[in-house]
């Protein structure tokens, strides 16, 4: 469909506007409309709107036959072109006429009015490594009025931040605008963005705001504690050793980059070396949160016990399920299964409920099931023997429910929207990132200053070990004291020992690194062990 050709000269900053409706069919996905505009008499023609695919979706009850009640195109501006120009809807079907035009129209545009059309966070993602970001925004003016110090906000999870603009925005241009104030991304959570403008006049504020955008620096633990070793002589074996306050693994890198996985484990031996060697420790840690409502009370419901329906959800990197919530009528046992879209089962356990009943109605039932990235899992409720069954609601929902960038429950296993069934308040664990390196010397020196001054020493064997090991002295000693502290220099065992060997076994002691102390009338000496 192509226009006449119209006259704009009259117009400081035309555009076009226009109404249009359409009804998108996944049975035709490449339906699309696009607007064209010609200022040479239709002998070149330039894309200025175009719609495609679920995208090409009026939502107002369009259908092949009808048009429905139509929604707006929004302003077009045209003042790029000349004074003559021609405007042609092309529209692309799989299948008949259902795309519907209405109330085209080319008009001044009003005198006040700008708004966001881009932004960009140069230094901004989401992911372990965030920081501060600058901002940087597209400020147009889509009025004919030139505009200065009008005011330029974001607001970052509810905190606003308002800067003011002081170089003149001419009608019908465009100025970027880069914020003073940099956005901190560097706290450990998720982050909404949204940008906007404030102008005294404004006539039309629904292109003030753009976003929302969504980021999230992934939660990163704790620094690990590690203890280097020195190797006396030219060359040898150093055993590098450390500890995490979660218990997690450490894993140990030869770069300060952790590009070069060389060991997993407290305790790093390292192979043969001459020179003085930096390694690096770091490890990850199962991170717990907690995703969907957090009860019933959003939306309308009740029980039922209509069975084999849930929730269906994508995982995008590894989690682990570990409890989820359900509002059980009564006792009895609850059957959940967990299963991929062919059906293969990655959990099915029956759970008994038993009494009492919590008076908010709330039994949190363990899962434990660790799953890896995929589409399309389901967990259900396949069968219960609790009597009038488990609550769901039948309206409120609002999918999808996000774990960060792990995991989102996207709906119901029915499909009906505003359904929510049986599980709440799911309790998720996934893969922390990294903590930050730490690195671990291994000394390599001739040590022959420690010789003169220590006239003994001992071994400490096995180390590691679980608790039980050998103490021997390099000659007998008729008495020795010996001490055993942990990393923080908790006293944890004092004894005096005589003899050149030594078995001492300790009751109770946690794995970790500790220190032992032996003292004579030769003197001190203190070798560090771990207990695994």
């Amino acid at each position: 469909m192509t226009s006449p050709i119209f006259d704009v000269s009259s117009l400081i900053s035309p555009e076009l506007i226009f109404d249009w409706s359409h009804t998108y069919n996944t049975s035709y996905p490449n339906d699309a409309l696009e607007v064209l505009v010609s200022d040479d008499g239709g002998t070149t023609w330039n894309q200025i709107w175009y719609k495609a695919g679920a995208d090409l979706e009026s939502n107002d009850g369009a259908t092949t036959g009808s048009a429905g009640t139509f929604i707006s195109s929004g302003r077009i501006n045209l003042s790029t072109f000349g004074n003559n120009i021609m405007v042609r809807f092309n529209f692309a079907s799989g299948y008949g006429p259902d795309c519907f035009i209405d109330n085209v129209e080319i008009l001044e545009a009003p005198a006040n009015d700008i708004g966001i059309s881009l932004a960009e966070m140069p230094s901004a993602s989401t992911g372990c490594t965030m920081d501060s970001s600058l901002a940087i925004v597209t400020i147009n003016n889509y009025g004919t009025s030139n505009q200065v110090n009008f005011d330029v906000m974001y607001d970052l999870n509810g905190n606003v931040v308002t800067e003011t603009v002081g170089d003149t925005l001419f009608g019908g241009s465009s100025l970027t605008y880069t914020f003073i104030d940099h956005i901190d991304f560097t706290n450990d959570g998720s982050y909404t963005l949204m940008f906007s403008t404030s102008l005294a006049g404004d006539s039309d504020t629904s292109n003030d705001m753009y976003g929302t955008m969504h980021y999230e620096n992934k939660y990163t633990p704790a620094s690990p504690t590690t203890i280097g070793d020195t190797v006396c002589g030219v060359s040898g074996i150093a055993t590098l050793t450390g500890s995490t306050f979660s218990g997690s693994t450490l894993d140990w890198f030869d770069d300060p980059n952790g590009n070069n996985l060389i060991h997993s484990g407290d305790t790093l031996v390292t192979p043969v070396i001459n020179t003085t060697t930096s390694y690096w420790a770091a490890y990850q840690e199962m991170a717990p949160g907690y995703v969907g409502p957090s009860d019933y009370f959003f939306g309308g419901g009740g029980s039922v016990s209509t069975y084999n329906k849930g929730l269906v959800f994508d995982v995008f990197s590894s989690i682990t399920i570990d409890s989820v919530t359900i509002y059980p009528s009564d006792t009895g046992n609850v059957d959940i299964q967990i299963i991929d879209v062919l059906g293969t089962s990655y959990y099915s356990n029956s759970i008994s409920i038993l009494g009492p009943i919590p008076a908010n109605g709330a039994v949190t039932v363990p899962i434990g099931a660790s799953l890896q990235p995929s589409f399309g899992y389901s967990i259900l409720a396949s069968s219960s023997t609790v009597n009038s069954g488990l609550y769901r609601n039948n309206n409120g929902a609002a999918y999808p429910y996000d774990y960060g960038s792990a995991m989102s429950i996207t709906g119901a296993s029915d499909n009906l929207a505003g359904y929510y069934y049986f599980f709440y308040n799911w309790a998720i664990s996934s893969i922390s990132c990294y903590s930050d390196l730490v690195e671990t010397v291994a000394i390599v020196e001739p040590c022959a200053s420690v010789e003169e001054i220590t006239p003994f020493d001992f071994d400490v064997f096995p180390n590691p070990n679980h608790g039980e090991f050998t103490l021997r002295t390099v000659k007998t000693i008729n008495e020795i004291s010996v001490e055993i502290s942990d990393i923080n220099g908790k006293l944890i065992y004092n004894e005096t020992r005589s003899g050149l060997d030594n078995t001492l076994q300790i009751s109770n002691i946690q794995r970790g690194v500790y220190f032992v102390k032996v003292s004579s009338n030769y003197g001190n000496v203190i070798k560090r062990f771990v207990v695994q």
